[in-house]
């Protein structure tokens, strides 16, 4: 569930499942800029970003703040 604290886009979504298990949803996939900061927090690997990562401009702008 870091995910969804750490996405600078909002792109994730908690849900339950019918088994009462929660899972995180990438439901606004579309708005996710590729930083990568979901897969960096995930603590069990969880998610694989497929594709290009973001700019170093990109990362630099996450970890300044900007």
């Amino acid at each position: 569930m870091k995910c969804i604290e750490a996405c600078p886009t909002n792109v994730f979504e908690r849900w339950s499942t019918d088994e009462w298990n929660e899972i995180v949803d990438p439901a606004r996939e579309i708005d996710c800029i590729l930083c990568l900061v979901c897969e960096l927090v995930c603590p069990v690997d969880a998610i694989h970003i497929k594709g290009g990562g973001g700019s170093e401009g990109t990362l630099d702008s996450l970890l300044l703040g900007e």
